[in-house]
């Protein structure tokens, strides 16, 4: 090793070393170009006016030994897919169950936008955000990790002012119990009648306020009318003089028919005024001065409170309620039997707006809404802020119906100085006392909400306990999907295709298959859902490739294998690599594959799609447009597109016979023909359906009416019955 690389080296080892004063980042990758790009994008820069240091793990396994020997680490980069497609996620389970690291924030990356996790785990595991690597340019991951250390800092405050406030609670036990200004004043006011045994009468709490000054929270008898009042207001001279003078002199103050209790503690100011009609006697008075002094720690904690309350309770942005406060006032209605519902509202394209218009634009709409439905809701109902773009509203259930929400949602928000309309969707619970608890309210809300989201209902939809076990289904079906791609449970069946002027095989579509489980019309758009629709496209690829190689070797012809590609697939940056490997791998030439995109693909990004396939091309590879007629590709970008046939959907075959007019089918096989390619049907199931196909001049067929998707044994057996000719 070289002198630099030495240095190097040390380096490396060196950054391993906490630095004082500074946040400690854990990045966990097992490209050391994500390493590198990181500690280049970070450099010197201080974040919340601290500098970072980043520990560096290339494995899960390397990085729960620095999570368990470092246990200020306040933000993890995690990277989703390592050593398996697990290793991320199970180190994120292993981080918030087994080492009980509920402080440190995590932030998941992934170069494979279809492994995102599912909404439920980002939830359940409390991540921070999840972005594709791509996404997360030097700016965005500075606000990124700005986010997170905020949130581990004020988590860490509040910890910490827990631990303290313990004390004061065991001190004070009676009166700390109180949450709220408030409530402390009435609890002060209520001991000290009892112990003094004085009527709740002329007695009253102040407070000094920086803008406001001197302000009654308190008060009962005679004084009650004057709460939440100032202290001028209220019409008794020699009640504020004896209150300017027990603030100006700093001490307590007793007379022959009242007494004020002077109340300090660090920058904190309170004043208790007590009509007691008579001298106190010594004992009274020893007894109030020692309550005082409780009192004043008390007091300053209670504010201390409210300060940590509006932190761990309140959105910093909208001043609403957050996901911790909504979920707390929940857990106070469900114990108490309170009636309501609960409203989530979530706004389509934010992203879009935040990364069109900025960021003070994005804002500018979240307080936009905020407003609208304080305005609306506000005296009656409680609000939050839960995520980004979530809103929750509880409430009376006459007042939370999904017309009326959403027509308040539907005019438009005007957010520094742009005119927006944004679609919603809405989700209802009711607030029962079956739910448990208010977690368990907002997770029935949030499947109401996804199922909205699935099915593009914007008036919204109401959770039902068929949903609570519909998604634990799901959820089960997702685990056993993942296994079984784990260990090459799934097959994969053959569909023979046939030259409608020779009868001659043209090829095969390889169509994966799920013994045991559900058919492929359901588990593959759960593979979509749960991120495991590469992976899957890769298992059916390689096999495929494979599988006609051995045909190959068992003297059996058949043209090509056709294999359909998902859109997160051919936006993968290492698709085609990805392809050329399943093809070395079988020994099989490019042009023996096929690869059937659908419109949506060759609608995503033209300029993309175009320079993609024409690489693919390069290659030797065929392309196909599948279910053609089904989308909403152009004539003129369909013609830029470098194909070698189109696949008609089966909706066009179905019901075609000999002198009947076809004109949706005949124009798409114009088309073909003008464009120079070849055309096949699929889901041919009749003669009639055969004849006006062979009639109108489609070049290929495929469907039950030659052979039903088969395995690769059985598809050896159909084709030594085939005429190979």
């Amino acid at each position: 090793m070289t002198g630099e690389e030495d240095k190097l080296v040390f380096a490396l080892e060196d950054e391993q070393q906490p630095v004082a004063g500074s946040w400690q980042l854990l990045v966990v990758d097992d490209d050391q170009e994500v390493h590198q790009s990181t500690r280049f994008a970070l450099g010197e820069l201080r974040i919340l006016g601290r500098p970072l240091n980043l520990l560096h793990a290339h494995s899960a396994a390397e990085a729960a030994e620095i999570l368990r020997q470092h246990q200020d680490i306040a933000v993890v980069l995690l990277d989703v897919v390592m050593e398996s497609t697990a290793a991320g996620l199970e180190l994120v389970r292993l981080i918030r169950q087994e080492l009980g690291l509920t402080k440190v924030r995590l932030v998941l990356r992934t170069g494979q936008p279809g492994y995102a996790p599912e909404l439920e785990v980002i939830e359940r595991f409390d991540i921070n955000d999840y972005r594709t690597k791509g996404e997360l340019t030097q700016a965005r991951l500075v606000a990124t990790l700005t986010t997170a250390l905020r949130a581990y800092q004020q988590i860490d405050t509040i910890e910490h002012s827990r631990q303290g406030l313990e004390l004061v609670v065991k001190a004070c036990n009676q009166l700390m119990k109180f949450k709220g200004l408030a409530d402390f004043s009435k609890g002060v006011l209520t001991q000290i009648a009892g112990f003094l045994g004085l009527p709740p009468d002329g007695i009253l709490c102040a407070e000094y306020e920086a803008e406001a000054g001197w302000w009654v929270v308190g008060a009962a008898g005679r004084l009650a009318e004057h709460i939440h009042k100032p202290l001028a207001q209220v019409p008794e001279p020699g009640l504020r003089h004896s209150v300017e003078k027990a603030v100006l002199e700093a001490r307590h103050q007793f007379a022959g028919d009242h007494t004020v209790l002077y109340l300090a503690s660090g920058s904190h100011q309170g004043v208790v005024y007590l009509a007691t009609g008579r001298p106190l006697s010594a004992a009274d008075r020893q007894l109030v001065e020692l309550f005082a002094a409780n009192i004043a720690t008390c007091h300053a904690n209670v504010r201390l409170m409210e300060a940590m309350s509006k932190v761990a309770y309140t959105d910093p942005l909208t001043g609403l309620y957050n996901r911790a406060g909504m979920q707390q006032q929940l857990d106070e209605d469900v114990a108490q039997g309170h009636a309501a519902v609960l409203a989530l509202i979530d706004l389509d394209q934010f992203a879009d707006v935040n990364d069109a218009l900025g960021h003070e634009t994005g804002n500018g709409l979240l307080l936009a809404l905020a407003r609208r439905l304080q305005e609306a809701f506000g005296q009656e109902c409680q609000l939050a802020r839960l995520h980004a773009d979530v809103f929750a509203v509880l409430g009376p259930a006459a007042l939370l119906q999904a017309q009326q929400l959403s027509s308040l949602l539907n005019r438009p928000f005007t957010a520094n100085g742009q005119q927006l309309v944004l679609h919603h969707h809405l989700g209802f619970c009711p607030v029962t006392a079956d739910a448990g608890s208010g977690a368990n309210v907002l997770r029935r809300a949030n499947i109401a909400l996804n199922k909205a989201k699935l099915h593009l209902v914007e008036r919204g939809i109401w959770f039902d306990d068929s949903m609570e076990s519909d998604t634990a289904a799901r959820l089960d079906l997702v685990r056993r999907l993942r296994q079984a791609l784990d260990n090459e449970e799934l097959a994969v069946h053959y569909q023979p295709q046939i030259c409608l002027d020779s009868r001659k095989l043209m090829g095969m579509e390889a169509l994966v298959r799920w013994p045991g489980g559900p058919g492929p019309g359901d588990f593959i758009p759960l593979a979509e859902y749960a991120g495991l629709i590469i992976p899957l496209g890769l298992f059916v690829l390689r096999r495929a490739c494979r599988e006609l190689a051995a045909l190959d070797g068992q003297g059996v012809k058949m043209p090509h294998v056709s294999v359909n590609v998902s859109l997160a697939q051919f936006q993968a940056a290492d698709f085609i690599s990805q392809v050329l490997a399943a093809l070395e791998d079988a020994g099989l030439a490019p042009h023996r594959l096929e690869l059937e995109i659908t419109e949506s693909i060759a609608m995503e990004d033209p300029h993309v799609v175009v320079r993609t396939l024409r690489e693919l091309k390069g290659h030797g590879i065929r392309v196909a447009l599948d279910d053609f007629g089904t989308g909403y590709s152009s004539l003129g970008h369909l013609n830029t597109l470098p194909l070698d046939r189109l696949k008609i959907d089966r909706r066009f075959v179905t019901g075609l016979a000999p002198g009947q007019e076809g004109p949706l089918m005949s124009l798409i096989l114009g088309v073909a023909k003008s464009l120079k390619l070849e055309s096949i049907a699929e889901g041919v199931e009749n003669s009639d359906e055969l004849a006006w196909l062979e009639a109108a001049g489609c070049s290929g067929a495929q469907g039950y009416l030659f052979a039903r998707p088969m395995g690769s044994q059985a598809l050896a057996d159909w084709l030594a019955t085939w005429p190979q000719g």
